[in-house]
């Protein structure tokens, strides 16, 4: 499962840790999340694994619940 925060612009950063309990309920995390105007949240399937190549470049940022999300390029 891929836990995912989308930019107004439509660009996807995928949950790289969690800080949530093991005992919590990751499919109700985008109802526990406070996002910016125009910030989504999306919990999917991947069709494929996903790499991140970040050769040395990393654009991370961190949710209010203190998840960290890396920017991954477009997935299907």
């Amino acid at each position: 499962m891929a836990y995912e925060l989308i930019t107004p612009e439509g660009d996807a950063y995928v949950m790289q840790s969690s800080n949530i309990e093991v005992n919590d309920d990751m499919a109700k995390l985008g109802d526990r999340l406070q996002l910016p105007r125009g910030w989504g949240f999306r919990a999917r399937v991947l069709d494929d694994d996903l790499t991140l190549e970040l050769d040395g470049k990393v654009k991370a940022l961190e949710d209010d619940l203190k998840n960290v999300y890396n920017l991954a390029p477009a997935v299907g």
